[in-house]
């Protein structure tokens, strides 16, 4: 896009006024940089009067350049943590502009911190590397419960619905030593055979789409397996829980048949009802298992 498409003009300033409460404070830092405005030339104050329900109160351009942001955070108003009494003792003393002046120093400084440390992953000097803190973090954090799986797995899937409960998941038989003849128990713990199925406590998934395709044209096997690998995978690394993945598809392409009971002439298309298509996408323990899907 052309320098001179970027300009700032007045037309642009009115629009960026008018729609002031509806901006996020960065991404208005955002907006403004591509117009060349540097997040220097970016004052934010307080709004000392009753607040409303945004962030964002009024933007205001300076002949100077300067462009003051006035948000309901901050020292000053009704969600300040400045106590009312100083306030009142400013008014009563006439030096409210001085007042306000000496507030607005502290003010730019304490809601640029706070912006940069609710988006830590705009400030290298906070995180050097923000995707490998992001993977150390979910590392730390062991994801063993049903709730925590729901939110997880609802915010990587969140066209479906999804269903998450314990359940015994038997998976692939493990080595196990052998009987022998005359020396195993008749207890329970002797084997038939090198292995045994064992049927771990794990998390029984249900993933349901309304149809067989996403918005993408792809078919939704494709797309959950794809995800669960990129995004699922290396959360749940290491923390050896096992899933039992299934897809539920509601509205699925039933194939029709010609039937034999026509009646002068015409046949109908026959088949089975629609109903609800079922497939299962893993099983096993995540990381350590492949995940397929046929």
């Amino acid at each position: 896009m052309e320098a001179a498409a970027r300009e700032l003009t007045d037309r642009i300033k009115a629009k960026i006024m008018a729609k002031a409460m509806a901006f996020d404070p960065v991404r208005l830092v955002d907006l403004l940089a591509t117009y060349g405005v540097p997040p220097e030339d970016i004052l934010f104050e307080s709004n000392p009067e009753r607040a409303s329900a945004s962030t964002v109160e009024s933007i205001r351009f300076e002949a100077n350049g300067m462009v003051v942001v006035r948000v309901n955070l901050g020292l000053q108003g009704d969600r300040g943590t400045l106590p009312s009494y100083f306030q009142l003792v400013i008014e009563q003393g006439g030096a409210v502009e001085s007042f306000h002046e000496f507030i607005r120093f502290f003010d730019d400084r304490l809601i640029q911190t706070l912006l940069r440390v609710t988006y830590p992953e705009r400030d290298p000097s906070l995180f050097e590397q923000w995707p490998r803190t992001v993977e150390n973090f979910r590392r730390i954090a062991v994801i063993g419960s049903e709730a925590l799986l729901q939110s997880l797995l609802a915010k990587t899937f969140p066209e479906l619905r999804v269903h998450v409960k314990r359940a015994p998941i038997a998976c692939a038989a493990s080595a196990a030593a052998s009987m022998v003849m005359g020396t195993a128990g008749l207890d329970g713990g002797g084997l038939l055979g090198s292995g045994q199925m064992v049927e771990p406590n794990g998390f029984e998934v249900t993933l349901v789409a309304t149809e067989p395709t996403a918005g993408s044209g792809r078919r939704w096997a494709e797309v959950i397996v794809e995800r669960f690998k990129h995004r699922v995978e290396p959360v749940l690394a290491g923390q050896r829980i096992v899933f039992d993945l299934h897809l539920k598809v509601v509205d699925h392409e039933d194939l029709a048949e010609i039937q034999g009971i026509g009646f002068l002439g015409y046949e109908r298309v026959g088949g089975s009802k629609s109903s609800v298509h079922s497939m299962r996408l893993y099983r096993g323990m995540v990381g350590r298992d492949l995940i397929s899907h046929t």
